[in-house]
Formats: C-alpha cells, sequence, structure tokens
C-alpha cells in the first residue's frame, strides 16, 4: 500500500452515508456468498441491491445522525480520497458493550487496517465492561481476527441471521 493510499480514519458524518452503504453492500457480495450455507450470491445480492435507493439512504443518513449524536456510540470511517474503505461501529450499554460492526475493503484486508479500527473502539469501550459481537460462523478470516483481540465463542450462541448465515456470538472479558 502506498502513502498517499494510507487510509485516514475519522468521525463519519451524515455526508458519508453514500459511501459507506456502497462500501457495506460491497463487503456482504466479497463476504458472504455461501452457497453450502444456503446464502447464494444471488440472496447476497438481493439483500443490498436497494441500499442506495433515495429512501434507504434517507434512513441511513437518519441512522448515522443518531449514532454520531450518542456519546455511547462511536461511529468512524476509514477514507482514502473520499472513498469508504472500512468502518467501525460501536455501542456501550448499561452492562456490556457491543462492536456492530467493522468491515474493511478486501484489497485493505491483512494491511492492519481492522487492527486500528479495532483500537478506536477499545479506546471507546470502557475496560470494566464485556463486550460483544456477532459474527457469521464461515467467516472464518474474522473470527480469526476477533480471537486474536482476545474474543471467544459464546457457547450455545448460534443462531441464522436473515435465515439464511450460521452466526455465533463471541465476547471478550473484561479487560481490567
Amino acid at each position: 500500500m502506498s502513502e498517499e493510499a494510507k487510509p485516514v480514519i475519522r468521525t463519519a458524518t451524515p455526508d458519508d452515508t453514500y459511501a459507506i452503504r456502497k462500501f457495506h453492500a460491497a463487503s456482504w457480495l466479497d463476504t458472504y456468498p455461501n452457497d453450502n450455507a444456503g446464502a447464494p450470491e444471488s440472496w447476497v445480492r438481493e439483500r443490498w441491491e436497494n441500499w442506495d435507493s433515495p429512501e434507504k439512504l434517507q434512513e441511513s443518513r437518519e441512522l448515522v445522525t443518531g449514532f454520531i449524536a450518542d456519546p455511547d456510540q462511536l461511529y468512524e470511517v476509514a477514507v482514502v480520497n473520499d472513498a469508504a474503505v472500512g468502518f467501525v461501529h460501536a455501542t456501550r450499554h448499561k452492562d456490556d458493550q457491543e462492536l456492530g460492526a467493522l468491515y474493511v475493503a478486501r484489497e485493505y484486508q491483512g494491511t492492519g487496517l481492522a487492527a486500528e479500527l479495532m483500537l478506536h473502539a477499545d479506546a471507546f469501550w470502557d475496560v470494566n465492561r464485556p463486550v460483544y459481537l456477532v459474527v457469521v460462523d464461515y467467516n472464518e478470516r474474522a473470527k480469526r481476527f476477533y480471537e486474536k483481540q482476545g474474543f471467544k465463542k459464546v457457547s450455545g450462541s448460534d443462531y441464522m441471521h436473515a435465515d439464511k448465515m450460521p452466526s455465533i456470538k463471541m465476547r471478550r472479558e473484561p479487560r481490567i
């Protein structure tokens, strides 16, 4: 990765909504098609094909605006030349915390960008509370990454996301 291609991580703005949604849809297509699991590419495409419709973009813009305004949520984007190449969404709850999303573009996987985004979430979270996340069970790369970050599968947490993608919950204990 050249120096000019190094992503800049910053707090997202409502104006980033289209770039994030476009990137998010592409990430789904890169990550989740799996015929063996019952989530063919056609199903994944159907899930995100209208994410950039005016109505969905307005809904997303309102969500992003709410995330940014909420002191218990972190919503940051990694950009290169105004294009989103990653983002992280973290939330603090009363008793625990959640990693709601962490996506990195395929061309930036293995560059340390995911770890950098996780560091931003770690700086946001309270070290005295556990952190949860949900990951698609066949996403081995993501599971290995989260395990390196200290997360472990929660026994008995298996479920089907959208009736197609086998998913698991992972937990990281407080870091005190």
